[in-house]
């Protein structure tokens, strides 16, 4: 397990929030948890939703195919569409 910031592996716990544990960065005192909400969906889910919205299905439409609401939708696209507009700014060199 390593810092999300710095990708440290020096780590102390840090009491718990919500349940979960929390850690502490010794190296940049990043505070963080790891284990996933359980009302996370995987990756995979949001990466059927965004080839669905590639394929021509609606948000609503996408929303009832993976019993997810259709905003959750429609944040995972644009989230995913904003790093693939910086992926492209990085290749480019902008």
């Amino acid at each position: 397990m390593n810092c999300p910031k710095c990708e440290s592996d020096q780590y102390m716990k840090d009491g718990f929030v919500g349940g979960r544990q929390r850690y502490q960065c010794k190296i940049c005192t990043y505070r963080y948890t790891v284990s996933l909400k359980s009302t996370a969906k995987p990756k995979e889910v949001k990466r059927q939703a965004y080839q669905m919205y590639l394929e021509g299905l609606g948000m609503r439409a996408i929303s009832r195919v993976l019993n997810v609401n259709h905003v959750s939708v429609q944040n995972w696209i644009k989230a995913h569409q904003q790093e693939v507009e910086i992926g492209n700014q990085m290749v480019l060199g902008e």
